[in-house]
């Protein structure tokens, strides 16, 4: 759907309101045994980083109604290795109440797109995303939902952000899309300290627990060291999570699962590890590894067209690059610019300029003026 398009599906509908309602510096303390293994490797005590919450409203019968959230982490250029100019689009949920309802993809799309180019805009590299959706009747941010809302299953929800992201590459905003996967793991010279360690996601519970088995010389893998409990469903495991809650997001491997920093539960006969810091395959890679390896899809890394990207991270589909010439011609041909930011982008857009935005004012006519800064 085109934004002309949307603007003639909204017909009278209420007005859609785009707020930031939640900027807060945080920060991530590092669990005891990754810290422990990896400290020969200088490796960080805590990660800070900016949390951000997005929402979107629609006056609808008079009345401001919440439709959307997202929630963002955004560890900046500061950020210590491997978290440098990483944001993880942590959790988003939404209630169908948007008139029409047909809009909603288009919107919420459009809002992550946004957010992508701002982001790169800002100098942020990659974004982060575990596409994990909630069981039925659980919740990440809102606390209950229509009766007949329904559950977006595994693969259509990383179709969904698929899709949201070849939008960004033909805008020019995403180079490369890929996976954790293939990323790190699938890397035998890499051990978990290249692997970004981010609040909420699978790899900091699920790193803790191997680096357990591993010094105990364990034959399970049990508990969860989340704050994230796990649930028994039809004899494996399942779950899902909330953004306020105790409650976990779930993947399935052949009846286990990996949750938001969790574990697995199925006995294994553990080998004497080979010494990773003698040249050995870090051991925790390994087998890590072995469990995302049959849904790597979910763990999506994309890299985003910063001013200092590398020219091999901005490697595209060939289609892609044909959409991007043509675009390109039409634009000199019409001189409007197609990959141009649409009327939802600009919310976003003016926090991308904030901090030169606090010296510029208006004067009487309109016109933006320069202010110099106090001394």
């Amino acid at each position: 759907m085109s934004e002309l398009d949307a603007l003639k599906a909204m017909g009278d509908a209420g007005p859609i309101i785009i707020r930031q309602v939640t900027s807060t510096d945080r920060k991530l303390e590092v669990r005891e045994r990754m810290k422990r293994r990896y400290a020969h490797k200088n490796y960080p005590d805590e990660f800070p980083f900016r949390c951000k919450c997005i929402v979107v409203f629609q006056k609808l019968d008079g009345v401001d109604v919440i439709l959307f959230a997202l929630y963002v982490y955004e560890h900046d250029a500061k950020n210590p290795a491997p978290n440098t100019r990483t944001v993880y689009v942590s959790y988003l949920d939404s209630v169908h109440f948007m008139r029409p309802r047909k809009l909603r993809t288009f919107v919420y799309h459009e809002i992550l797109i946004s957010y992508l180019d701002y982001a790169r805009q800002r100098g942020f590299a990659t974004a982060h995303i575990w596409a994990c959706p909630p069981l039925k009747g659980d919740d990440y941010i809102f606390y209950a939902k229509p009766e007949d809302q329904k559950t977006p299953k595994d693969g259509r929800l990383r179709q969904w952000y698929i899709d949201m992201l070849v939008e960004c590459q033909k805008r020019d905003i995403v180079g490369k899309v890929t996976n954790m996967y293939d990323l790190y793991f699938a890397n035998e010279k890499l051990d978990a300290t290249a692997v970004p360690y981010l609040e909420g996601d699978y790899f900091p519970g699920e790193a803790e627990n191997i680096i357990k088995d591993i010094e105990e010389g364990g034959s399970k893998k049990g508990g969860s060291s989340s704050k994230k409990s796990k649930k028994k469903r039809n004899g494996s495991s399942s779950s899902s999570s909330s953004g306020t809650s105790n409650k976990t997001k779930s993947k399935s491997k052949a009846g286990r699962s990996g949750t938001r920093s969790g574990s697995n539960d199925e006995d294994e006969v553990e080998m004497p590890e080979p010494s990773y810091k003698d040249g050995g395959r870090d051991q925790v890679m390994v087998k890590l590894g072995d469990t995302i390896q049959p849904m790597k899809e979910s763990f999506i890394v994309a890299f985003l067209n910063w001013k200092g990207a590398k020219e091999e991270d901005m490697v595209v589909p060939k289609e892609i690059t044909e959409y991007r010439e043509k675009a390109k011609k039409e634009k000199e041909e019409s001189g409007k610019d197609p990959t141009a930011d649409g009327v939802l982008s600009s919310a976003l857009a003016d926090e991308a300029s904030s901090s030169s935005s606090n010296n510029r004012k208006r004067d009487a006519n309109g016109n933006i003026r320069e202010i110099g800064r106090a001394h």
